[in-house]
């Protein structure tokens, strides 16, 4: 997972590595974020990392704002760049100097994608004094406005973040992983497709509950949990889809020591509803033992061996 801290000099290496600490926190506690300072950087390397921020900037603000962002250079006395603004609506432009390229700064990208700009950046680039802001939100593949000297409100942003771009990747995952249909998580050629890297994406599979919250609202049960042992016997499954969620074509797999037919069925649950499915069990042997019922939609295949696994005891003799 890619991801860049942008910042200011000395005085905002504090608030990066505050950055840092929590993204280990929030998103993936193995990131390795690069540091970049802006004044750390002299000729050529200055004006690629420049660039790169610009365009990472440029990239979440809609065209029809008018604002275009670019970097500038001079070479009197040796090479120094500069932030420039060009507002073509009213044919307007705005450069930010040395100091005044601090108000830029810090700023977080991830995964390709500028997501958190220091507080009164919105107001800085608005020409009209008349845009609420000038930026998409960060729910639209935006950014946020965030204090970075506040630690708190520095602590939610990052939260979100991961919240939101953890939804996006999983969503991408899942997609991928229904267009090459495979049933296990390739996770090198994965993570080279999807322009991240496989450790993020083994901890991501881990959160699939939790980007799919309904896993944990289903429930089974048995309408008799005593069966002979060395003979069939049919049971009736009830399965209970507590969440609001439509789960269409939901397969139920069953293990246990015990011939179960069918061992794995696909069924459609309304909302907030139950469906009952016959099942015909012939136990191996006299005791108590547990069933295991794992529930599976479509699409997570691929993610079968991190969802939560739901044990009924059956007792035979």
């Amino acid at each position: 997972m890619k991801a860049e801290i942008f910042y200011y000099g000395e005085e905002q290496r504090r608030a990066a590595l505050r950055v840092k600490q929590l993204l280990r926190a929030h998103l993936y506690p193995a990131l390795s974020p690069v540091m970049s300072d802006i004044i750390g950087l002299t000729g050529e390397a200055s004006a690629k990392m420049g660039w790169r921020y610009v365009k990472l900037l440029q990239a979440s603000i809609p065209p029809e704002q008018g604002i275009q962002i670019s970097i500038k250079s001079t070479h009197v006395l040796g090479y120094s760049s500069y932030i420039h603004i060009y507002y073509p609506f009213v044919y307007s432009q705005r450069d930010f100097q040395i100091e005044s390229r601090k108000k830029f700064f810090p700023a977080l990208a991830i995964h390709n994608r500028m997501v958190l700009v220091p507080k009164g950046l919105a107001q800085l680039l608005d020409y009209s004094k008349e845009i609420l802001t000038p930026f998409y939100p960060i729910e639209e593949g935006g950014v946020k406005e965030v204090d970075f000297n506040d630690e708190l409100t520095l602590g939610d942003a990052i939260a979100r973040v991961g919240e939101i771009l953890r939804k996006e990747l999983f969503a991408e995952l899942r997609a991928y992983s229904t267009y090459r249909s495979f049933n296990q998580v390739e996770f090198s050629r994965v993570a080279e497709q999807l322009d991240t890297d496989e450790g993020f994406l083994r901890h991501l599979c881990g959160t699939v509950v939790t980007e799919c919250p309904f896993y944990k609202e289903l429930t089974c049960e048995l309408d008799q949990n005593e069966i002979q042992a060395g003979q069939w016997s049919k049971v009736n499954l009830t399965i209970h889809n507590n969440s609001p969620s439509l789960l269409r074509d939901i397969t139920v797999e069953i293990k246990g020591p015990a011939e179960i037919l069918p061992s794995r069925i696909q069924t459609t649950i309304p909302p907030t509803s139950k469906q009952q499915v016959p099942i015909a069990l012939k136990p191996k042997e006299i005791g108590d033992f547990p069933l295991e019922f794992v529930f599976v939609l479509p699409e997570d295949e691929a993610f079968a061996g991190w969802l939560p696994v739901h044990h009924i005891w059956v007792h035979s003799e």
